[in-house]
């Protein structure tokens, strides 16, 4: 019968005589309940197991339940009452109805649900100068980790790569660095769970400015390898010429030729004075000298002294050591492993380095008045017969042999504006009014990360 219709019901009886006798009822068949009738269906939560879920189904009515899953246009399937339908994924959508075995009920539904983000924890290893490895142990209990892209791995919030290896390496990065490391984990439900921890690169490999410094007959004037500039055509080698606790300094191996001398802020370069020499009667005029050092960090470094009596006068001597000491001026020989490069050495810089070459000799340098500096030595205090201390052994901090060197110092002659260091040992000064030019040495202070690592007799490899 069709339930919820109205029937009448009749019976006729006849006896052995042949009479008969008729009754009938009217009544009206019951409604078979709606899914949705509290109690009529229920279904539990889901259980997961790898990846998948089963869930059961139940009815407080004595009616028999039949299901279909994501739809409800194809075959019901009959389940007893407190069955389990299984092999249920995330987002799958479950049909049950109540049935008397010819009508139906309302159905009634469900969604499978993944609720619970990945666990997910991470271990950094391997940390090198220049790399890193992270390893990631996820797990999820309810849909699984994705099929695809389940690890999505960042460094400092930028993303390098998307896959489902469960490590990665983090290449190219700087020794002695803070780095943040980031996975994000993602389940088959779209949910995930992002971890992150900090690491710092090692040093490099090799020696540090520190032991540089207390090795100079053994580091001064080797050739190193690794350095690169922008003006790198310009430069043969680079040579070590000091180090301190921090950095350690370089100076090209011969001098370059004039024509890579960069133009000062007043757009002129020094005039040519032969292939590798020049002179600075082209910048006095254009180039604000004294306002870089006394802006610059880096300039009051070397020239403190002098600048604690210079006094902000602003004439040829500071114009020309500005040009060569202006990290902006240099820049395109400052390559990704400098902190900054210059035009040449300062008298405190080539005083420095020749005293850790030469403890049994004696240098120094007097600041005069306002005009700069007095270079002396143990048996005279003139800077021109400096010669009789350092002219035997001069090329240990090397200078290279053949010419001069401009040092990034003012002179304390008023008619002469730098000093200059040459071949024989003479500690002279360029002359304002003489065409005699010196030769242009940049020099470049390397990051107090780098390493210098041995490579072959006398050669070191720049970390």
């Amino acid at each position: 019968l069709f339930d919820d219709t109205s029937y009448t019901l009749k019976v006729a009886v006849t006896d052995k005589a042949g009479l008969t006798n008729e009754a009938e009822v009217t009544g009206k068949t019951n409604l078979v309940p709606a899914g949705t009738t509290s109690g009529a269906i229920t279904f539990t939560s889901p259980t997961w197991s790898e990846g998948t879920a089963s869930i059961q189904v139940s009815t407080n009515t004595s009616y028999k339940i039949e299901y279909q899953i994501n739809g409800t246009e194809g075959t019901w399937t009959k389940i007893e009452n407190g069955g389990s339908i299984d092999n249920l994924s995330h987002n799958t959508n479950v049909y049950a109805r109540l049935t008397d075995g010819i009508n139906q009920g309302e159905y009634a539904s469900t969604s499978i649900k993944d609720t619970v983000a990945p666990t997910v924890s991470i271990a950094p290893s391997n940390i090198t100068s220049n790399s890193v490895k992270l390893t990631v142990t996820a797990s999820d209990g309810q849909s699984g980790l994705a099929d695809s892209g389940r690890y999505t791995y960042y460094l400092n919030n930028t993303q390098k790569a998307s896959n489902n290896t469960n490590s990665y390496t983090y290449t190219g990065l700087t020794a002695s660095t803070q780095y943040t490391l980031k996975v994000v984990v993602k389940d088959k439900a779209g949910k995930t769970t992002e971890k992150s921890t900090t690491i710092t690169t090692s040093a490099p490999p090799g020696d540090t400015a520190s032991t540089v410094a207390k090795n100079p007959s053994t580091y001064y004037g080797a050739e190193v390898t690794g350095y690169t500039c922008t003006n790198s055509a310009a430069v043969s080698k680079w040579r070590i010429f000091y180090a301190d606790s921090t950095n350690i300094y370089l100076i090209t191996d011969e001098a370059i030729p004039v024509k890579y001398a960069p133009d000062n802020a007043g757009g002129r370069a020094p005039n040519k004075y032969g292939t590798y020499k020049a002179y600075f009667s082209n910048v006095y005029g254009s180039y604000p000298g004294c306002e870089w050092i006394n802006a610059n960090s880096k300039g009051k470094k070397w020239l403190s002294q002098y600048l604690n009596m210079y006094g902000g006068m602003n004439d040829r001597n500071i114009n020309s050591v500005a040009y060569l000491m202006d990290t902006n001026v240099w820049s395109t020989f400052a390559g990704t492993k400098a902190e900054y490069a210059m035009g040449g050495p300062t008298i405190e810089l080539f005083c420095a380095s020749y005293k850790q070459t030469h403890p049994d000799k004696y240098i120094d340098y007097n600041v005069i008045s306002i005009y700069g500096y007095d270079v002396k030595s143990s048996t005279n205090s003139e800077y021109d017969n400096i010669a009789v201390e350092i002219k035997d052994d001069f090329n240990h901090i090397y200078i290279e042999s053949e010419r001069s060197v401009w040092l990034a110092s003012p002179s304390s002659q008023s008619n002469i504006h730098l000093l200059v260091s040459s071949s024989s040992g003479y500690m002279g000064t360029l002359e304002y009014n003489n065409n005699r030019g010196c030769s242009l040495r940049p020099i470049v202070c390397l990051k107090s990360d780098v390493r210098l690592k041995k490579t072959s007799d006398g050669v070191y490899a720049i970390q």
